[in-house]
């Protein structure tokens, strides 16, 4: 992800991930717009890991009204 974020340099991003990658994907993202969404992992780590599809809209929703406004 961090490659592509270099890459093609987006406005902001919407990441999802465990504590320690998302924290550690923000930090080297900076001065980047990041809106950050923990997994949730029921199953242990990285393995069947769930997200919120509510959180990932509410992110976009977020950085789509700083575009318009």
């Amino acid at each position: 992800a961090r490659k592509v974020i270099n890459t093609l340099k987006p406005k902001c991003v919407v990441a999802v991930a465990c504590e320690r990658d998302l924290v550690s994907g923000i930090m080297e993202t900076k001065p980047l717009a990041v809106y950050g969404v923990l997994n949730q992992r029921p199953h242990g780590p990285c393995f069947n890991t769930r997200v919120d599809l509510d959180q990932i809209r509410e992110a976009i929703e977020l950085f789509l009204q700083r575009e318009v406004g």
